[in-house]
């Protein structure tokens, strides 16, 4: 399946707090049924495969929601971009965009890479909200091509990613603002964060955003639970376990 076939962004990894930063950990809660979709492939079959191309658009296991993309709102000028998970290249593969979730710098760079023998014509979307979408960039990519674009984004950092020669290509994209931002693959997450009082976001493509006003102290961890497709997520609990 899509999210199977796509290469996983790395997890941010141990994270140890230093003087001024907490930490954020939390749970992505989904309730309902997964979600797959079938698309035949019907074109360039010898590269992309054939038969029908599955596209997990609702992932869950054991009640916890898989890919939403978590971050921190606001521009917080002057932090660190020391962050592994943005990227600044999209790979095409197989007729894949890989990672099929990812994050990229708003107003960075970013390299379009096909790796394949055929021809591509990304077309990326701003997502405002569910249903609305707006050209964010559409070209031709010939075969086996590298370009770079600029990531500029003016109503919606939130990206769809689609191909326009292949109706079963599928990606998603934060264009992030700051570097306190992490897609939760496996459906929970590990944020170290300036402290201070933050509004923290999460946002499933299928499902829409959500977010949660928060608050850390220095050297504090707290646990958080968000559902995508909630209106309001209130409820905010301290890890007794800080570090």
């Amino acid at each position: 399946g899509q999210a199977q076939e796509a290469d996983k962004n790395p997890a941010m990894g141990s994270i140890t707090t230093d003087d001024g930063f907490g930490i954020i950990k939390g749970k992505i809660l989904f309730s309902g049924e997964p979600i797959l979709a079938e698309i035949p492939i019907n074109k360039d079959v010898e590269v992309c495969g054939h038969g029908k191309r599955t596209i997990r658009q609702i992932e869950v296991k054991d009640g916890v929601l898989l890919d939403a993309i978590v971050f921190l709102d606001g521009k917080y000028e002057g932090a660190k971009w020391d962050n592994t998970e943005v990227s600044d290249e999209l790979v095409q593969e197989g007729c894949f965009f890989k990672p099929y979730v990812g994050i990229w710098k708003r107003n960075g760079e970013v390299k379009i890479i096909s790796k394949d023998p055929a021809a591509h014509n990304i077309h990326t979307y701003e997502r405002i909200g569910l249903n609305a979408r707006k050209d964010l960039f559409n070209f031709n990519q010939p075969e086996q091509d590298i370009r770079s674009v600029k990531i500029k984004p003016r109503r919606s950092i939130l990206l769809e990613l689609t191909c326009d020669n292949h109706d079963f290509m599928a990606g998603w994209r934060l264009a992030a603002e700051n570097p306190y931002c992490t897609v939760a693959t496996k459906g929970t997450f590990e944020l170290k964060v300036p402290a201070g009082e933050h509004t923290i976001k999460a946002w499933h493509p299928h499902l829409g955003l959500v977010e949660k006003e928060v608050e850390v102290s220095p050297g504090q961890t707290i646990q958080i639970e968000l559902t995508p497709g909630d209106e309001d997520d209130e409820d905010e609990e301290e890890d007794d376990d800080d570090e």
